[in-house]
């Protein structure tokens, strides 16, 4: 799976995931993914004192921050778009506040990974490969449409 976290025009970061021998089945990638406390937003991924956490269909796991640097109270609106090769992903809008954040957040952790977290899940956490500035970044995985409408649903919830 290759994640990757981009503006319109140009490229932010990508992220290959790992691999390993050992073949995990569905399930058991789902009985790890459990839902932790955390509100939905982006979170800086510290040392072994943060919240441990596995990446969403992977065997990524990560330590996080317990208080996200932007959380859905920094967001005006989020919408599913569909590329020309077929990929699919999420629009994400931020208010002035937030974009000031993303630009900070992103210039700091250049070269670092940033967690995604959405209803306790760890989606992403791909690699920052340069400082974002705007109001608005896209977010592609390998989604469904029916995964990427319900992260949109819930992440629109918390922005209320």
């Amino acid at each position: 799976m290759k994640l990757t976290l981009f503006i319109p025009v140009f490229l932010l970061c990508t992220v290959a995931c790992s691999t390993s021998n050992k073949v995990q089945t569905k399930n058991e990638i789902e009985k790890s993914e459990e839902k932790s406390m955390l509100a939905s937003g982006w979170y800086r991924i510290v040392d072994s004192t943060g919240i441990k956490m596995r990446e969403r269909g992977t065997y990524r796991t990560f330590y996080i921050d317990s208080v996200p640097a932007i959380s859905m109270k920094h967001l005006t609106k989020v919408e599913i778009f569909e590329d020309d090769f077929g990929g699919m992903g999420l629009t994400i809008h931020f208010n002035s506040e937030g974009a000031k954040l993303w630009s900070t957040l992103t210039k700091e952790l250049v070269g670092k990974e940033i967690a995604f977290v959405v209803d306790g899940v760890l989606h992403q956490a791909p690699m920052v490969m340069a400082q974002v500035r705007g109001t608005k970044t896209n977010m592609v995985g390998s989604y469904t449409r029916e995964e990427l409408e319900e992260i949109k649903q819930k992440m629109e919830e918390e922005m209320e």
